[in-house]
C-alpha cells in the first residue's frame, strides 16, 4: 500500500501535506473496497487483558539483572540501592534481582516477582562520556607542550630537591 500510495500521489502532482489530506481519505476508501475481505468468524478472538496497569508498566520497562551483595545492596546506573527488610535475611545475600527502569524513570527492584522496598544508599556522579579522537588529541598536545616548557618536571614531587630531608634522617 505504501508504494502504491506514493505513486498515486506523484501521478496527481500532490506535493504537500495539505493536498494529501483529502486525497488520503478517498484513497483509503478505494483501497478497502478493493482489498478488504469479511472475517471468517464474527467472534472476537483477542485475549482479555489479565494484567493490571502496574504489571503492564513492569512488562514495558528496561530490565537488568543484578546480584545482591552481603549487605543486601546492588548498583545500577551509578546509584547504589539498599534493600530495606524487617529482619536481615541470609537467603537474599547473593540473590539475583531484576532492576526495572520504567518509562517514567521510576526504578523498581524485583525479587521472585515481588517488588522490594529500597532506599538510595549512595548516588555517584555520572561518568564522563567517552571522548572522541579530536579531544584526546588536543589533551595530549597540551601535555606535550607543558612538558617541553618544563612545567611538568618542576612541579613533580620526585623532581624537587629538598636538602633538609637528608639532614633530618641523621
Amino acid at each position: 500500500m505504501q508504494d502504491r500510495f506514493v505513486k498515486e500521489m506523484r501521478l496527481l502532482n500532490i506535493c504537500s501535506i495539505e493536498e494529501a489530506q483529502p486525497f488520503l481519505e478517498q484513497y483509503r476508501l478505494q483501497h478497502n473496497q478493493r482489498f478488504a475481505k469479511p472475517p471468517k468468524s464474527s467472534l472476537d478472538h483477542h485475549r482479555p487483558i489479565i494484567h493490571g496497569a502496574r504489571e503492564l508498566d513492569l512488562i514495558c520497562s528496561k530490565q537488568h539483572l543484578r546480584k545482591l551483595s552481603k549487605s543486601l545492596s546492588c548498583q545500577y546506573n551509578n546509584t547504589q540501592y539498599l534493600i530495606k527488610t524487617k529482619n536481615p535475611s541470609y537467603a537474599m545475600r547473593g540473590a539475583s534481582i531484576i532492576v526495572c527502569e520504567l518509562l517514567d524513570g521510576e526504578i523498581v527492584l524485583l525479587y521472585k516477582g515481588r517488588e522490594l522496598p529500597y532506599q538510595i544508599h549512595q548516588e555517584h556522579s555520572p561518568l564522563n562520556p567517552p571522548q572522541d579522537a579530536k579531544t584526546i588529541g588536543l589533551a595530549v598536545d597540551q601535555v606535550l607542550r607543558n612538558q617541553t616548557q618544563g612545567q611538568t618536571e618542576a612541579t613533580h614531587p620526585w623532581k624537587r630537591w629538598n636538602p633538609d630531608y637528608f639532614a633530618k634522617q641523621e
